[in-house]
């Protein structure tokens, strides 16, 4: 049986905006009685644009969005035109994606600063044959 969009939609709110309701609201610029509507049983789901925001502010499949929201004709459309599948990312990489939204912009620059000396520090040791060089001050510390 297919999940109702009602059950999706909470599901999605739960997991990625836990402790605010109007703040996944925001996140998706709806007003907060629009999510309320859509979590009761039997309510009107989003429109495409909707389902789109969800799908994007989520990291959430967008075809299973659309289908639980009673548009699979839509995502037979979408799915025949792009067989790849639509969100690539893994679930590690669509959490980051997430959290990284809540973060201020100087939050933002530390943390990019932070994966940039990260992923230098493992080029370096992937492309060096031996130990890393020493940097002048600790040649001069011996």
């Amino acid at each position: 049986m297919a999940m109702t969009f009602a059950r999706l939609l909470k599901q999605l709110q739960t997991t990625h905006y836990p402790h605010s309701a109007k703040a996944f609201a925001v996140a998706l610029g709806m007003h907060h009685s629009r999510i309320y509507r859509a979590l009761q049983p039997g309510a009107a789901p989003f429109d495409v644009r909707g389902c789109l925001r969800l799908a994007k502010v989520t990291g959430a499949d967008l075809l299973t969005i659309l289908r639980a929201a009673g548009k699979g004709d839509i995502a037979d459309g979408l799915e025949e035109l792009l067989p790849q599948p639509l969100h690539t990312d893994s679930p590690a990489r669509q959490r980051l994606h997430v959290v990284c939204d809540r973060l201020t912009e100087d939050q933002i620059r530390m943390v990019v600063d932070l994966v940039e000396v990260l992923t230098n520090t493992q080029e370096q040791r992937n492309h060096s044959n031996g130990p890393a060089p020493r940097t002048a001050a600790r040649a001069s510390a011996r």
